[in-house]
């Protein structure tokens, strides 16, 4: 039996009971350990897995390879860990922060350990500002919305947009838009993140990543 074990969201887990699965596929001949560049990256994906399963993968994948570009944009990101850290960091912090003013306007959420949060809004919540988010009923919960973290500035505008009301006519119309725009891989934003205040500004990821203090441009 093949197990596979998908680790997109693996950067923004801050539970410390979390534990990667990387080990775990090194040390067995039949588990994967999937990981993704599309997230905190921005880019494509990778997996670990023992030679004998990669040879298979390659033999079943889809005659689509990766390009140059997208192998040395992965590579270069791979060697981007304060970004990395830094992004991740930001990130969270904001999604905290939304789900901060859920609690405070009482709104029904999913306590998210990802860079989404799926939310209870009920219909065309967003129609009246312009915001496009993923609509809850392609992904079989109808009445709820997938937001993705964005900008700080987008953020803002999310929590305008769930804690204005929203007229009774609005309340006939139904957002069908088929992506997650707000913080998309393909939005040109730049996330405004702050210099970290400590060396580690978050010791999980850093000890995950095998980070030493001199990495982060600290003193150790």
């Amino acid at each position: 039996m093949l197990l596979i074990l998908d680790e997109a969201y693996y950067e923004f887990v801050e539970d410390p009971a979390y534990a990667g699965s990387h080990e775990l596929a090194l040390q067995s001949t039949n588990v994967v350990s999937s990981r993704t560049f599309s997230k905190v990256h921005g880019i494509a994906g990778f997996g670990i897995a023992p030679l004998g399963i990669s040879d298979y993968a390659w033999r079943a994948h889809v005659p689509f390879s990766v390009s140059i570009l997208a192998q040395a944009a992965a590579e270069a990101s791979m060697g981007q860990t304060r970004s990395i850290i830094e992004r991740a960091r930001f990130m969270t912090q904001e999604r905290e922060r939304l789900q901060a003013a859920f609690d405070e306007t009482g709104l029904e959420y999913v306590p998210s350990h990802t860079n989404f949060i799926l939310v209870r809004t009920g219909p065309a919540v967003f129609e009246r500002t312009g915001v496009l988010v993923r609509e809850g009923e392609a992904l079989g919960y109808p009445g709820w919305s997938r937001i993705s973290i964005g900008s700080a500035q987008e953020n803002d505008r999310i929590m305008a947009a769930l804690t204005s009301p929203v007229s009774p006519g609005l309340q006939r119309f139904s957002l069908r838009t088929s992506f997650t725009t707000l913080g998309h891989p393909l939005t040109a934003h730049r996330l405004p993140v702050e210099p970290p205040e400590t060396c580690s500004p978050m010791p999980w990821l850093a000890e995950r990543l095998r980070l030493q203090p001199t990495t982060l441009g600290c003193d150790p």
